[in-house]
């Protein structure tokens, strides 16, 4: 809903108001128990009775001390309690109003104040009681069919085979409906001045200045049995998480008009900026950019700038409560991964038991990770090179051709200490040494070595350099009483490189994907073709989307640390391309609809989805819309 009001001849209110609601659900594989990956150790009882008799005597030799009760670490995927699914149910309202008009004839002012609301509640299913599943595996020694837990609810579990757990059992075990709940309000007042300022004999000289107030604050709220640490779903061990800040800024730009219409200058133009802002977080900054375009003739224009922008952390940054989560990641000190005698000696100082050095083995390829906020970070500083050409040719009308190179430079960039798990683990080999400030995560370790809860919070540590082309192409050109319009849009990536810290390696994921180094998928090519042809009110779509190879994560870390990549099963994703069908029909000017085929080959993601913005995980579907104006 949005309106407008002319108050006088000089001055008109406006106003709008947006409200959403939005229902999305996914569902991950069912949970994970394992003591490599977010628990410690169990205590299992001797006396359960599913406990098949040959592991009875193999454990019995744990029993030192007699009371039928071991530590024991498992891994198992409980399938019997069924896929973890979440409903996600967001609310978003949005309210601004303000005023604007005519300064003099060249000059126009607003003023505005914006109010925006956002509440979710992630309901989560699928999850499983942790405190009830140490439960059920200590019996009654009087009834070992029974607990030992005084809780009339507890049953004795049969972890040991597949598909073992009875549905009392699974019901026991179920955490049921977890709620997350979130909330981000964002409020702002602002004002601009912009316009021309006086005219030059190569064109008018614009001009904006403004400024501006925004307090930004969030707040998350983990289920109960979250922040007890008593479950596991798609996360464990989650915290609340509160705060806010506020920042002032000033802005202002300037175009100026250097040469137009001369000899092998149909414009020259000169364009700079410059924000200044003061927040109540990280303190102030400064961001400003230069830049200019030159066309020598009709149908060339080139164009290049410089930008020095400034991103301060937001709310989860600094505040997010603790998380866990569990990437990809080879412990150094498992005797399996090709470790030096030194690594083997070092290792007893981060945790190992010494009895276990020789025969030490990582049994999970995931490894918990706390992941959290940091109240002490500062702004994050990126300096951005563009050079670029758009080509109009006038002899081949309606074509037009850009292509711009880019070059991105991130300092003092955000990101979990030592750029994550495998970036920690690389840098402590590197340099064993408990003073060493990337080894002393590595020594939260279970009582059986395996790494476990690494604190790696967010810090100002990475450095990142992205570096690439971006290209475009467009025609269009009559076909009977139609048009038909194709364009195509790519970008080829030279490099995409990040550093966790100072003296680490620096990766360059260009043409990689996750492997615990990079990440989301980073392909060297994009492109994305469209073909349109539109006749009076009707217009027929067709959309190609292709996401180039990438390969496996892990060769990408391994070159970085200058050693042999690993072989792997499945070392990289093919090129995946996909297409889509899309129909409109402008009835009238109250009335349209529309309908599309998105993904018509049906097309499945790559072994590999890191990431599901960029790959289709829903597969064929369609979509039937229409759109009424009142």
């Amino acid at each position: 809903m949005n309106g407008h009001y002319e108050l006088a001849d000089n001055v008109t209110a406006f106003w709008e108001g947006t409200y959403a609601h939005t229902r999305t659900g996914y569902s991950n594989a069912a949970v994970p128990m394992g003591t490599a990956s977010f628990i410690n150790n169990f205590q299992l009882d001797l006396r359960n009775p599913y406990l098949p008799a040959s592991l009875r005597t193999l454990l019995g030799a744990l029993d030192t001390d007699n009371d039928s009760l071991v530590s024991v670490s498992m891994n198992r995927r409980l399938n019997e309690l069924g896929l973890r699914s979440t409903d996600q149910r967001r609310d978003f309202w949005r309210l601004v109003g303000g005023l604007k008009g005519n300064l003099t004839d060249r000059l126009k002012w607003e003023f505005f104040v914006n109010y925006g609301k956002s509440t979710i509640e992630d309901h989560q299913y699928g999850g499983v009681r942790l405190d009830h599943f140490q439960a059920g595996l200590l019996t009654n020694p009087a009834n070992p069919m029974a607990c030992a837990s005084a809780d009339p609810g507890c049953v004795v579990l049969d972890l040991f085979g597949a598909n073992s757990l009875t549905p009392a059992m699974t019901n026991y075990l179920s955490a049921g409906d977890l709620v997350n709940r979130t909330r981000v309000e964002q409020t702002q007042i602002g004002g601009d001045i912009s316009g021309t300022l006086f005219s030059l004999p190569a064109g008018d000289v614009g001009i904006s200045v403004g400024a501006e107030y925004r307090r930004e604050s969030s707040a998350f709220m983990p289920d109960p049995l979250y922040t007890q640490g008593i479950v596991l779903a798609r996360f464990a061990g989650l915290q609340p998480t509160q705060g806010s800040y506020d920042v002032k800024e000033a802005n202002a730009e300037l175009y100026v008009p250097i040469l137009a219409n001369t000899p092998g200058f149909q414009l020259l133009a000169f364009e700079t900026g410059v924000r200044v802002s003061d927040y109540s977080s990280v303190g102030s900054v400064i961001a400003y950019k230069f830049g200019g375009e030159y066309t020598p003739f009709e149908g060339l224009k080139l164009r290049g700038s410089f930008e020095r922008a400034v991103r301060a952390p937001n709310v989860n940054e600094l505040y997010g409560g603790l998380t866990s989560t569990a990437p990809l990641a080879t412990d150094f000190c498992n005797a399996t991964a090709s470790r030096t005698t030194a690594q083997r000696t070092f290792c007893q100082q981060l945790g190992v038991p010494a009895a276990l050095l020789d025969v030490f083995t990582q049994q999970n390829a995931f490894i918990t990770v706390v992941s959290g906020g940091n109240p002490n970070l500062k702004a994050e500083t990126s300096n951005t090179w563009s050079f670029g050409a758009v080509l109009r040719p006038t002899f081949v009308p309606r074509l037009q051709i850009t292509v711009d190179y880019y070059n991105i430079e991130v300092n003092n960039a955000i990101a979990g200490f030592g750029g994550g798990l495998a970036g920690t683990i690389g840098a402590c080999a590197a340099n064993m040494s408990l003073s060493n400030p990337f080894c002393a995560p590595l020594t939260h370790r279970a009582e059986d070595g395996q790494l476990f809860q690494v604190p790696l919070l967010n810090a100002n540590i990475a450095n990142l350099t992205s570096e690439g082309v971006d290209f475009a192409l467009s025609y269009n050109f009559p076909v009977g009483a139609g048009k038909l319009a194709y364009s195509l849009a790519g970008t080829y990536l030279i490099k995409n490189t990040s550093q966790g810290g100072p003296g680490l390696p620096v990766i360059d994921c260009a043409g990689f994907i996750g492997g615990g180094a990079c990440g989301d998928v980073n392909p060297h090519w994009r492109l994305n073709q469209r073909l349109t042809y539109s006749i009076d009110k009707v217009q027929v779509t067709l959309n190609h989307r292709m996401i180039g190879s990438a390969q496996d994560g892990r060769i990408a870390s391994a070159i970085a640390n200058g050693v042999t990549p690993p072989s792997l099963a499945v070392p990289s994703t093919p090129n995946i391309h996909y297409f889509d069908l899309g129909f409109f029909l402008d009835v009238n000017e109250h009335f349209s609809i529309h309908a599309s085929v998105n993904n018509i080959f049906d097309r499945l993601p790559p072994y590999q989805l890191f990431e599901l913005d960029t790959y289709d995980p829903i597969g064929r579907a369609f979509t039937v819309g229409a759109n009424v104006k009142f």
